[in-house]
């Protein structure tokens, strides 16, 4: 698939990745800055100060890092962050220059749009054999359905 090495397969995997794995929203994603990556021992952590029930961010323990580990042991099927990341650092080395500027370029709205375009090209890159969606295919959900926001309520129904 043409698109999984390209600048925006790149960016859609970087961007899947850290807002699944941090289990944050697309908007928390969007202001993920590099000064934020914690490194201990084989995790990143990522601190979120505020959450959906403490918009304020005053809980002590909610400053916590949220904990992301790699396993380059599970090769493709790892759901390894930090090497999708990686990769974007790769394509865009102008971001450790400044590591207060959020980690995923573009403005909020425009990296949500930009993952919604990718995850829209990947879902019609893998059709069944009448050239159909999958996702309508096998599983009967439009495409037009399929966002961050639904990637990420299914995943945490997943994790629960």
């Amino acid at each position: 698939m043409e698109l999984l090495g390209s600048p925006d397969g790149v960016f859609g995997c970087s961007y899947a990745k850290t807002t699944v794995n941090l289990a944050c929203r697309g908007d928390n994603t969007n202001q993920v800055c590099l000064k934020h990556f914690k490194w201990d021992g084989d995790a990143v952590g990522i601190p979120f100060a505020h959450e959906k029930t403490n918009q304020a961010g005053n809980d002590p323990t909610k400053k916590l890092p949220r904990r992301c580990f790699c396993n380059p042991l599970k090769g493709q099927q790892t759901a390894d962050m930090f090497s999708s990341n990686f990769h974007y650092l790769v394509l865009h080395p102008d971001i450790l220059s400044n590591p207060d500027r959020s980690f995923l370029q573009g403005s909020q709205d425009a990296q949500s749009s930009a993952f919604n375009r990718v995850l829209k090209k990947v879902l019609t890159t893998n059709v069944d054999g009448h050239g159909v969606p999958l996702c309508e295919s096998k599983y009967g959900v439009p495409i037009e359905e399929i966002t961050m926001y639904s990637s990420r309520k299914c995943a945490h129904t997943k994790l629960n």
